[in-house]
């Protein structure tokens, strides 16, 4: 951010990230991944609804392939779920994925929704565990199928992330 704002591209060290999907792809089927950073702000044309507001912190960790929820985001989840925990942060779920609801999630305030194809990480011939996990934290780390789902905006001068669902 600091090259683009001494080289006067943008004036303002935000970014907005979309990972969603568009078009279809040269078969015809499904829709094919569309990623646009937009530095110095955000495009509207992805945001549909309100923004909610998200600590952030300098650490180098990358995004999750599960969620790692605090204590309370956790119990949200596993009680809209049949869960047990498994007594190492993780929970043992369902295989059955097609008899969930999509959640919609409490997190920082606002509700999200997370679709039940994304409630399942692990699957073997005796267990299911499920996409997310509990973590003695006071942030989380969040599920890169999240992101797709979401647009995020990114300030680097106060450390904070705007979270709003796409359209």
């Amino acid at each position: 951010m600091d090259n683009l704002i001494s080289q006067g591209l943008t004036s303002k060290p935000i970014f907005g990230v979309y990972l969603g999907k568009s078009g279809t792809n040269d078969v015809g089927d499904d829709k094919k991944l569309s990623i646009q950073y937009v530095f110095g702000g955000c495009n509207s044309d992805h945001i549909n609804g309100n923004l909610t507001t998200v600590p952030i912190d300098s650490s180098d960790d990358n995004l999750a392939t599960i969620f790692f929820f605090t204590d309370d985001i956790a119990f949200n989840a596993t009680s809209l779920y049949d869960t047990s925990d498994n007594y190492y942060s993780a929970y043992s779920i369902s295989y059955d994925i097609s008899r969930f609801k999509p959640g919609n999630l409490l997190f920082w305030g606002s509700t999200f929704n997370v679709p039940a194809s994304d409630l399942t990480f692990e699957e073997d011939s005796f267990t299911c565990t499920a996409s997310f996990a509990y973590v003695d934290m006071d942030f989380t780390f969040l599920k890169v199928g999240f992101i797709k789902k979401n647009y995020l905006i990114i300030s680097q001068e106060i450390s904070e992330t705007h979270i709003v669902p796409i359209k």
